[in-house]
């Protein structure tokens, strides 16, 4: 695989990635829909997250995991809260809880094929036996009407099972059932690939080879093999394009890491078969010069000088090979490959009988089922005037070894035997189109394959290249053109307590299936920084993440979106604090990001930069109109209008006590703070535990006097156990003056969200960290 440095999506507490998931609409009126209060609880659990990566504690690990449970409590179709716990489950090792929050996760978004797949792999795991996990496997296929692509999942994970009771004909019937449901899913046809009988033919390897390519132009290792067996096959042109694309991926990914020296050969050979005699002979100089102990290519090197006339050259590399291998007295103190191309070398540059025989047998009683070495030993033995011996070493192997084919074709047809010696050379499985075997073969003057067209003798290569679309080899030249990456907010002026949304859209311009992931042909993640302009400039580079993953594939025409907020963190501090302050908004974000080396960040290879976005955050009113409407609304039976009434009230009375304290950039217009306060006094005492509960959240930002001290302890006898949860959130920022009550909450409330929160704070103080003013205190400011 590319060794480049992809963000793959794995939430953390430290760094606070982000949301797999979030499905919301906007109001009719174009202002922002408004968050739900399980909405809100997610969006608090990422607003700690991201406060507290710079310090992350167990004790935050825990306040975040209170607020997602709350949130999954009160709404238990919140598939974020899921994917969080299921992510914090994991990291903690805790298998069991991990996979309850993968049921959970399934049942809240039963499409949601990443979720599934992992769902998949985690009960797989809880069963002993290979039968117990088929017979489960087999059910869920019985059971349920599953979306192609999960049922797909399914079928794979039947096919692993096959193959590790070593029945390969199953495992072949269960693939070829996911590839009919899913042919683009990467799971599927990487399993394919992988789980060949060794019985398969070079050409159904090579076509499923070219599936992978299809889902995944980016795995070098396997666009090289279908280069090579192309090569193999006498499609040398065709193999030069797979050549040249893995050549610039592996340039573009891996940047100054070295092409081996086996593939310098291979382009040589390519180059060779395409009669490019001085490209040839660049690359195999550039496979010796890459690893010098790289002997194949010293000896190719000496054969293709000696070839266009060189005789001096080819002899200097005679002389070196000679001097080296001359050094080997005792081969069994050599490494086996060594040994063997010195043996090879006193076969076919310095012919020396006895002394290749020697080394061939050395080599052939560590590795007797090497080709490589069989065909050397059956060479010395020839050599040495054994013909019978020889005869039987190369048989077995002469269908598969060019050289092997022709020693063996040579002995038969010196025998007198030139029906058989024909039949050797017929039946080899790759008849080498140029190169020493070529030429070895074609003075036997024996009828040969390479004599008819590669098409003509490989028709299901031919097919299988025709129904390649060779421009996703041009992917990533221009992933733009194929991949349309998009970022629209939804509101382009959300006023305070708006919630700032966007939905991030991608979609597939393509011909063909564009593979997601961190395997596939684009990472789907996007990496979104901000600047914010108003009271002050802000910047916040590589902020939060979004991870569009519903999907493996998207099929040409298709589009995948995702909506999720964006004011958490700073942003939500920044936009509590400022009510009054216009803030000019700026979203830029990176598709598919990598981090070099010095810790900056940028596209990969498959990335691309978003068209920046803007937005204002709108100032609120404070006219006696507008403050009346607001604590109307408060007073009102709409629950969506007093939710936001009670957080902008909190916002001003917030930002008047900052002003007063002088902790402003700019002199916000006077509001009537008693007046505002005994509105968010009245929200304290609802009859509603919701709106209880968001007005002990929206006074977060307020400096709470004894007034709202004595309301919000009144709230932790409440019968709602969120409302107590607010409150202990509320009075923790007193720090340990509320220590006493924390504790008591810890051991004695009926909940066991209440007391898990409480005990937080508790272990928080305990661990004896300096104590610094509590955020949304008075005294607060936020540049």
């Amino acid at each position: 695989m590319l060794p480049k440095r992809r963000l793959v999506y794995c939430w953390r507490v430290a760094c606070a990635c982000g949301l797999l998931w979030a499905a919301v609409s906007a109001a009719a009126d174009g202002r922002s829909a408004p968050r739900s209060t399980a909405g809100l609880l997610v969006d608090l659990a990422r607003d700690h997250a991201l406060g507290s990566r710079a310090r992350c504690t167990a004790a935050d690990v825990q306040h975040v995991r209170v607020l997602l449970r709350a949130s999954a409590r009160l709404d238990p179709g919140q598939s974020e809260a899921y994917i969080w716990l299921y992510e914090l489950a994991t990291l903690a090792g805790d298998e069991d809880d991990a996979r309850r929050m993968l049921d959970e996760l399934v049942r809240a978004a039963p499409g949601h094929q990443g979720a599934f797949a992992r769902w998949l792999e985690a009960h797989v795991r809880t069963m002993q036996t290979l039968e117990e996990r088929a017979a489960w496997l087999t059910g869920l296929l019985e059971s349920a009407d599953r979306p192609a692509e999960l049922r797909a999942l399914v079928h794979t994970h039947l096919a692993r099972l096959a193959v590790q009771q070593l029945d390969y004909g199953k495992a072949q019937q269960q693939l070829a059932r996911a590839l009919e449901l899913a042919p683009a899913n990467p799971d599927v046809v990487r399993l394919a690939l992988e789980t060949l009988p060794p019985s398969a033919s070079p050409e159904a390897r090579l076509q499923a080879a070219l599936r992978l390519v299809r889902v995944n132009p980016f795995d070098v290792d396997v666009v090289w093999e279908v280069a090579l067996l192309l090569d193999q096959h006498g499609f040398a042109d065709v193999a030069r394009r797979f050549y040249d694309h893995a050549l610039a991926v592996h340039g573009a990914a891996a940047q100054d890491a070295p092409v081996p020296a086996a593939h310098y050969l291979a382009l040589s050979r390519n180059a060779l078969a395409r009669g490019a005699l001085d490209a040839a002979t660049n690359y195999a100089e550039q496979a010796v010069g890459a690893e010098p102990s790289f002997f194949e290519g010293r000896m190719y090197l000496h054969w293709l000088l000696t070839y266009r006339g060189h005789a001096g050259a080819a002899a200097n590399i005679a002389q070196q090979l000679a001097h080296y291998f001359g050094q080997m007295r005792v081969p069994d103190e050599w490494p086996v490959q060594q040994v063997a191309q010195a043996a090879w070398f006193y076969c076919i540059i310095e012919k020396q009988p006895q002394r290749a025989l020697m080394l061939a047998e050395a080599a052939a009683r560590r590795a007797p089922h090497d080709v490589f070495v069989t065909r050397v030993l059956g060479w010395a033995q020839a050599l040495n005037l054994r013909p019978e011996e020889a005869q039987s070493t190369l048989t077995p192997i002469a269908g598969k070894d060019a050289f092997a084919a022709y020693q063996l074709a040579k002995l038969l047809r010196d025998a007198g035997d030139e029906q058989t010696a024909a039949w050797v050379v017929r039946d080899l499985a790759y008849a080498p189109s140029a190169g020493h075997a070529h030429e070895l073969l074609s003075q036997l003057g024996l009828p040969s394959a390479t004599s008819q067209p590669a098409a003509a003798r490989y028709p299901a290569v031919a097919d299988a290249l025709a129904a390649f679309d060779r421009e996703l080899l041009d992917f990533y030249r221009d992933m733009g053109a194929f991949l349309e990456a998009t970022v629209q907010v939804e509101s382009r002026s959300p006023s305070p307590a708006d919630a700032w949304r966007a939905t991030f859209t991608l979609t597939n311009r393509a011909r063909f299936p564009i593979t997601l992931g961190p395997d596939g042909m684009v990472n789907p993640v996007f990496l979104l920084s901000f600047l914010v302009e108003g009271d002050w400039r802000r910047e916040y580079a590589h902020l939060m993440t979004v991870n569009v993953d519903q999907l493996r594939v998207l099929r040409p025409g298709q589009s995948v979106h995702l909506t999720r907020s964006i004011d958490v963190g700073p942003l939500r501090r920044v936009t509590r604090f400022t009510p009054q302050q216009l803030q000019r908004i700026t979203l830029t974000a990176i598709l598919d990001p990598e981090q070099m080396a010095d810790g900056t960040w940028r596209p990969s290879m498959t990335g691309q930069r978003i068209r920046p976005v803007y937005f204002n955050r709108l100032p609120a009113q404070t006219g006696r109109e507008a403050l009346h409407a607001l604590v109307r609304a408060l007073g009102g039976d709409v629950d969506a209008t007093r939710f936001r009434a009670v957080e902008v009230l909190a916002d001003l009375l917030g930002e008047k006590q900052r002003g007063d304290f002088k902790r402003l950039a700019y002199q916000p217009a006077p509001i009537p703070a008693e007046r505002v306060q005994q509105a968010l006094l009245a929200g304290l005492a609802s009859e509603s535990w919701e709106l209880r509960a968001r007005t002990l959240d929206a006074l977060q930002v307020v400096g709470l006097d004894a007034a709202l001290i004595r309301a919000a302890e009144g709230c932790l006898t409440h019968p709602h156990w969120l409302v107590r949860l607010m409150a202990v959130r509320l009075l923790a920022r007193q720090g340990p003056r509320f220590g006493e009550t924390a504790r008591r909450m810890a051991t004695e409330d009926a909940d066991e969200l209440v007391r898990e929160l409480a005990a937080s704070y508790v272990a928080q103080w305990q661990a004896a960290v300096p104590a610094s003013q509590p955020a949304g205190s008075v005294g607060d400011t936020d540049r």
